[in-house]
């Protein structure tokens, strides 16, 4: 959990530096800012689940929604940290 918590601190700051509005960037035509949220959204549940000591949907959600959220975040981060700039 703290983990994904760096990673979007992480993001964040990286668009600071970078003086990218991430609301503005696009990825292979998607919004940035709708690969983050849809993360955020899955964090949210997780924590719910979490807090809930649901502890089958808490590995549901890992498994089936943060995991590929996180793939499909890969491509970006990594363009970010080759070249600052993906359009």
């Amino acid at each position: 959990m703290q983990g994904l918590q760096v990673l979007t601190s992480l993001i964040a700051t990286v668009s600071a530096v970078l003086q990218t509005d991430m609301g503005t960037l696009t990825w292979q035509g998607k919004p940035v800012a709708s690969l983050l949220d849809g993360l955020g959204v899955h964090l949210e549940s997780l924590i719910d689940a979490q807090q809930r000591e649901d502890w089958l949907t808490v590995a549901d959600i890992v498994e089936f929604d943060i995991e590929p959220a996180l793939r499909a975040c890969r491509p970006l981060l990594e363009a970010l940290s080759a070249s600052g700039v993906c359009h």
